[in-house]
């Protein structure tokens, strides 16, 4: 097989791989099981080719960071006991995912792989998201029913009492913050600069499309002054942080092993990953989390290909900052997306040439 075949194929993957996290939902194999995508059928592949191009891959720091992450997990597992528990095992899985993610994109050629992709999916994304605003053709009953539309849906639209309110888009993710964090990685792709002018459109939309959602996060990009500690979700939010904040004191190195059941038990959100992360693995486990972030930071400045690497900076520290409030890389399209981004850019820092460019 040709080197142009081959990176047509490579950019079809790719395309695949992120249009199954944009557009179709999560689906369980059996009601006691965590949701799956449909990249999880096709992860084996990713793995095989990786492992066939490693010499090719770049970022291999990055991955030693990522491997270090998983082995704190383990062992925090282990000291709790829930080395077996599948529930919790199945967050090790998902950071293997993320991982073969970020490899499998480090060798798919980014320019070709953003002009054959990138718009037509924006546009795709755009108009599901407008059919659903406007809830044309019923279509709030099928994001309700296979989307994880649920309560986001029942109350489009309303307030708690069921009385009308702002609407907040949640589209195909199933949640109003996490559809605005999807729409922001596409307003940073756009974001104009001197070589991208042609861009102002696409950025200009998808901002639009990121106020329509009325993500409660954007409020720290306004000021997060004293107000906003006032409101229902600001303190249940602090209740929880500070109940997780007393019992990360009792088991500050390693945590609590995951325990996913225990957040499912007591009927809470730590809406706050950084609080999460500790939580569930100690202050060891909350370090080896930072790695995803600061590694490629670091290896991004190094390389002094500005124009290449700040959209991938852009956006971890959008990460950084939705972190504060959210569980970003904890969602599995966001995690998704994240991954394809660190991977484009690390492509971008090798000097294998393309053949479709």
């Amino acid at each position: 097989m040709n080197g142009a075949m081959t990176d047509r194929i490579k950019i079809l993957f790719g395309g695949i791989i992120v249009c199954s996290v944009l557009f179709l939902p999560d689906f369980h194999l059996k009601s006691s099981w965590p949701a799956i995508q449909l990249i999880d059928f096709i992860l084996p592949i990713l793995a095989i080719y990786v492992f066939i191009e490693r010499k090719h891959v770049q970022g291999k720091m990055f991955f030693i960071g990522i491997a270090a992450f998983a082995l704190l997990m383990l062992v925090s597992m282990g000291i709790n006991g829930r080395i077996f528990v599948f529930q919790d095992l199945f967050e090790v899985f998902k950071l293997i995912k993320f991982s073969l993610i970020v490899a499998f994109f480090t060798l798919v050629p980014t320019a070709a792989f953003c002009r054959t992709w990138l718009k037509p999916m924006f546009i795709a994304l755009v108009g599901f998201n407008l059919v659903h605003f406007f809830n044309l053709f019923g279509f709030n009953d099928i994001i309700a029913s296979y989307y994880n539309g649920g309560m986001h849906i029942e109350y489009f639209g309303l307030n708690s009492l069921k009385e009308p309110a702002v609407k907040r888009m949640v589209g195909l993710a199933g949640n109003p913050n996490i559809n605005a964090l999807i729409f922001l990685f596409f307003s940073i792709v756009f974001l104009p600069t001197n070589q991208r002018k042609n861009t102002l459109l696409w950025f200009l939309i998808a901002v639009l499309m990121v106020f329509l959602c009325q993500s409660r996060t954007a409020i720290l990009g306004l000021g997060f002054n004293g107000q906003v500690l006032q409101t229902g979700s600001a303190r249940g939010r602090l209740e929880a942080w500070k109940l997780l904040g007393d019992m990360i004191l009792q088991r500050p190195l390693f945590g609590y092993g995951g325990n996913k059941s225990y957040f499912y038990a007591q009927k809470i959100y730590s809406e706050n990953e950084y609080i999460l992360m500790a939580w569930r693995y100690g202050l060891m486990g909350l370090i080896g989390y930072l790695l995803i972030y600061f590694l490629p930071i670091k290896a991004f400045f190094q390389a002094k290909k500005i124009e290449q690497t700040y959209p991938a900076l852009l956006c971890i520290v959008l990460m950084l900052v939705a972190a504060l409030t959210n569980n970003p890389f904890v969602d599995r399209t966001i995690m998704v997306l994240f991954a394809a981004v660190i991977g484009t850019v690390y492509a971008q820092l090798s000097t294998r040439p393309s053949h479709v460019e």
